[in-house]
Parts: structure tokens; C-alpha cells; sequence
């Protein structure tokens, strides 16, 4: 029923005008019914504009403090409310914290609430929205700080999706203000859009302080880090790259990375990495080059940037390297030298060890025939063999000479045509083994020298025995004179064998390092030659 038409007059009405009465009034109720619908459309598309244009101011604020504020505003205008307030649920403390309070007491806002506690909580829980007439506000249910003013409200949660955002509830102090279902529907309405707003805010917030402490991170690294796009030019570097490469950020962002820090073999090296896996930084230990044009050794990370599953940029990592890589390379070269002695002394003990063994060889075959000064004699040149091969025990077991590359010399005086004779007796069995001939020429009966008398011995053997080794049916030389000149006395020993000698290339190289041939490799006797003449010249 939608009201009542009455009509009098002095005469009766007849059943024509009775019945004209009534299709009147049905045709008015029609009419009554089309503007009260037409008025409620109306209303109803003057709200939507208005939560529209709400909704387009909310959503376009990405300052979350702010954002907060504006909903809860633009919420109690919606409304035609008094006050709201608004709680953000925390998904750590599984409860509600009131953060803005809009012409309520302010002394909410912090507040701690529970689910299932006051308004707020109870749309929370329940995650529907709800209306407060006036005798629900004064129940136990509903209490809260402002029971004694507040009327009537209307609360909703803030979803998005099932996710729960918050809670926001608006409020009357007029008694005859009461909410109706049409409210309820647009605080609703209202509050989803706000969720989303509100999470989008959050989420800006969240990635925008990401974004700072990346930044952060990169300027105070002590790592050098330059970022790039996929061509390969630099968008950004910290100033630890600066420092390490001697560039400033203006001369490399817009520029191509490896131009400005590679050769053209270091490019072709980087190159090789490419396409970068997505799932892990590729690592490589290389070198790079500096604006002055020096070159660094570097540990270099390389990480591909991902936004939705692509590659977007890359970021390149460069560790100086420089001091440990120059240690490692100290350490290999202490390691050869170690192997380059060993393999020295290795042929430098076998000398005496063989002219040992030879001797006492010829004692055990001929002792019964031999005198007792030819006895001693050979006993002699034994004893003389085994104290040379004690002495060099004795220094290999020095492992600090080992470790610094060198030996020291241990200087006293001594008759160099002595010590002369004593490696002539010990490298005989050599000597005879090629069927050769050992001449020795002295300028004089006796030469006093201050030396080390081992490493001269040394010197000696390894002359004399790379001289039998590679002389075959010869003659070898050994020369011992003294040469004065206006600056010094000085002492000269000459070794000359008919073998096969070295070339003018070999004789070049005589006071460079050992080589050492690869497995299955071949080596020929001239080069041979030339490896036993450097072991003999490598002590110094």
C-alpha cells in the first residue's frame, strides 16, 4: 500500500464513477511507485558517483599515513556519520591496532585490540559488516571509550579477497540518526575498495623502503657493484666502483661496462658467461683494467636481475683481489722453487752416491790384490764422497733454505786444487763409464780460496758430471787458474768436453729456470744437455 486517495461530494457516486475512481488510483500508484523508484535510482547513482570519486581520490594516495587518514574522513562523509575510527589488523600479534581516530577521542589511537573485542573486533572476526542501534551500544558487547555519547554506528572489515586488512567503523551521537540497510551496503561497498587501496599503499610502502635499503646497500658496499641493462651500459654504480676503477659515476653511467674496464681478450672472457643462468650469480676469478690503464686482478659476481619471470638488468659484483692473487702467485713460485731444488739435489746426491758405490765396488772385486795405500786410497776417496753427500743431506733438510729459494753461503778458507782433486776422484766412475778421458790442468800446486766449499764442490760435480753424461769415447777439460786484474784477484774453473754441446739459443738460456716437459713429451739430447748445465749453474 503506498497511501490513500479521498474524494467526497454531496451526491452518490455511481458505480461508473466508482469504477473511474479506482483505475485512477491504481494509475497514480503506478505513477507514485515509478518517481519513488526513479528518486531511489537516483539517490543510489548520486552515492555511487560520490564512492566513486571517493574511491578514485583514495586510491591515487600511496603515502600509507595519509591514506589511512583520508579513508577514515572520506568514510564518516559518506555517511553523514559524526566520527570513525580505523584498526589495522597485525598479522604477527594476530590482533588489531586502532590507527586513526576521526573526531573521536584521540587517546584510542594505539590501542590494542583483540578479535572478538568492541566493535572493531567483532567485524574483524566475524568479517561481515554490521549496524549498532542505540540499546547495542550500551551493551557489554559493544563497549567502548565513547558509550556514553555514541547512538548508533555502522562497522565493516576491510578484505581483500579473504585476506583481512582491517576494520573501520563510523558513528552517530543523534539518537534519531540511525543506519539502514542502504548505509550498511555503501560503508561495505566503501570498505573494499579501501582494502585494496590500503594494501596497495602498504605494499608501495613496503617495496619503496626495499628499494632504499637496496640502495643503501649498494652505496656503503665496500664491494665495487655497477648495475646495467641488458646492453650491457651502466645505469648506476656505487662509489666503491669509483674508488676501485678510478672512474667517476657521470664518466660510466650511459657507457658500455666492459669498454670502459676490459681488453678485448678480458671482453671475449666476460662474453663467454652469456646467456646468465636466472636461478644463480655466475662467479669467475679474472683480471680487469683501470682508468689509468693498470691492471687489477678481480673476483667477479655476476647476477641477473629478475622482474616477472625476465631478465631486466644485470648487476656485476668486483672483489679486489690484487694483494691475494699477487700472494698465490708468490706461493706457486715458491712451490717451483722448492720442486726445482729437490729436483736439483735429487741429481746432486746421486754424484757422490755413485762414486760411493763404484769404489766400493772395485774394494770388494780386488781387495785381496790391492796394498794398503791403494786401499786407503780408495778408502780415501769413499770418505771424501760420503761427508760431500752428508753435507748435502744436511742442507736439504734445511727447510728454511728451501722455503726462501736460496741457500746461504757458509764462507771459509780452503785449497780449491784440493777440493779440485777430491771431485776428480769421486766423478771417475762417470768418467769411465763413457769410456772418456779427464785431463786437469792447474796453473799452480795450491789456490786458497774463501768460499763455501760445498757449493763449490757443487759446482764442480755438476759441471764434470753433465760433461761425462753427454760426451761418448772423448776428452773432457777441467782448467783451474787464478786471474788478477787492477780491481780484484779472481778464480776461474773451465769445464770443456768433445759431446755434443749446446746451441747458442741453449747457452742463452743457461741461467733461466728448469724446464720441466710435459708427459709423453720428447726432449733431445742437446736439450737435455742444456737442462743439466742450468741445474749445474742454479746454485748461487
Amino acid at each position: 500500500m503506498l497511501g490513500l486517495a479521498y474524494i467526497y461530494s454531496d451526491q452518490t457516486f455511481d458505480p461508473v464513477e466508482i469504477d473511474l475512481l479506482s483505475r485512477f488510483a491504481n494509475l497514480a500508484s503506478l505513477v507514485l511507485e515509478n518517481a519513488r523508484l526513479m528518486a531511489a535510482e537516483r539517490r543510489r547513482a548520486d552515492e555511487l558517483d560520490v564512492l566513486r570519486e571517493t574511491m578514485t581520490d583514495i586510491s591515487t594516495e600511496l603515502d600509507q599515513a595519509r591514506l589511512l587518514k583520508v579513508v577514515v574522513e572520506r568514510a564518516v562523509t559518506l555517511l553523514g556519520a559524526a566520527g570513525g575510527r580505523l584498526a589495522i589488523y597485525d598479522e604477527i600479534q594476530g590482533d588489531l591496532e586502532v590507527v586513526v581516530s576521526h573526531h573521536l577521542e584521540e587517546h584510542s589511537i594505539g590501542q590494542r585490540i583483540a578479535l572478538g573485542e568492541g566493535v572493531l573486533g567483532q567485524v574483524a572476526q566475524m568479517q561481515l559488516p554490521l549496524t549498532i542501534s542505540d540499546d547495542q551500544w550500551q551493551s557489554d558487547r559493544f563497549v567502548d571509550t565513547d558509550n556514553e555519547t555514541l547512538r548508533s554506528g555502522l562497522a565493516a572489515p576491510l578484505l581483500v579477497g579473504s585476506q583481512l586488512v582491517g576494520a573501520i567503523c563510523v558513528m552517530n551521537r543523534q539518537a534519531a540518526r540511525h543506519p539502514n540497510l542502504n548505509d550498511l551496503r555503501l560503508l561495505n561497498m566503501f570498505a573494499s575498495q579501501a582494502a585494496i587501496a590500503l594494501e596497495n599503499a602498504r605494499l608501495y610502502t613496503k617495496s619503496q623502503q626495499r628499494r632504499q635499503y637496496f640502495r643503501d646497500l649498494v652505496l656503503i658496499n665496500p664491494v665495487a657493484i655497477a648495475i646495467t641493462d641488458l646492453e650491457h651500459q651502466v645505469t648506476t654504480c656505487n662509489p666503491s666502483f669509483e674508488a676501485l676503477f678510478g672512474y667517476t659515476r657521470d664518466e660510466v653511467i650511459g657507457h658500455n661496462l666492459q669498454s670502459l674496464i676490459a681488453t678485448e681478450s678480458m671482453v671475449a672472457e666476460a662474453m663467454s658467461t652469456l646467456p646468465l643462468p636466472l636461478d644463480r650469480p655466475v662467479r669467475m676469478i679474472s683480471q680487469r683494467r683501470r682508468k689509468d690503464g693498470s691492471i687489477i686482478d678481480v673476483e667477479v659476481y655476476t647476477i641477473a636481475q629478475i622482474v616477472d619471470g625476465e631478465q631486466s638488468s644485470i648487476l656485476t659484483l668486483y672483489h679486489d683481489i690484487t694483494e691475494l692473487a699477487r700472494a698465490r702467485r708468490e706461493a706457486e713460485q715458491a712451490s717451483r722453487a722448492k720442486s726445482q731444488f729437490l729436483a736439483n739435489m735429487s741429481h746432486e746426491l746421486r754424484t757422490p752416491l755413485n762414486a760411493i758405490i763404484g769404489y766400493a765396488e772395485i774394494l770388494l772385486e780386488s781387495v785381496d790384490d790391492m796394498t794398503t795405500e791403494e786401499l786407503a786410497s780408495d778408502l780415501g776417496k769413499i770418505q771424501a764422497a760420503g761427508r760431500h753427500l752428508h753435507n748435502l743431506i744436511r742442507d736439504v733438510l734445511d727447510l728454511s733454505k728451501i722455503e726462501a729459494g736460496k741457500m746461504d753461503l757458509a764462507y771459509e778458507a780452503f785449497d780449491l786444487i784440493s777440493v779440485a782433486f777430491d771431485v776428480i776422484s769421486t766423478i771417475q766412475p762417470l768418467v769411465d763409464q763413457n769410456h772418456n778421458q779427464l785431463e786437469a790442468r792447474f796453473a799452480q800446486d795450491e789456490i786458497p780460496m774463501v768460499s763455501d766449499e760445498t757449493k763449490v764442490r757443487q759446482v764442480l760435480f755438476n759441471l764434470l758430471s753433465n760433461a761425462c753424461k753427454f760426451t761418448d769415447h772423448g776428452t773432457i777439460t777441467l782448467d783451474v787458474l787464478e786471474k788478477t786484474t787492477q780491481e780484484q784477484e779472481l778464480v776461474i774453473i773451465r769445464v770443456c768436453d768433445t759431446g755434443v754441446g749446446m746451441t747458442a739459443e741453449q747457452v742463452g738460456r743457461i741461467f733461466q729456470s728448469l724446464p720441466r716437459p710435459m708427459p709423453q713429451q720428447r726432449v733431445s739430447t742437446e736439450e737435455r744437455a742444456w737442462a743439466w748445465s742450468s741445474r749445474a749453474s742454479s746454485v748461487r
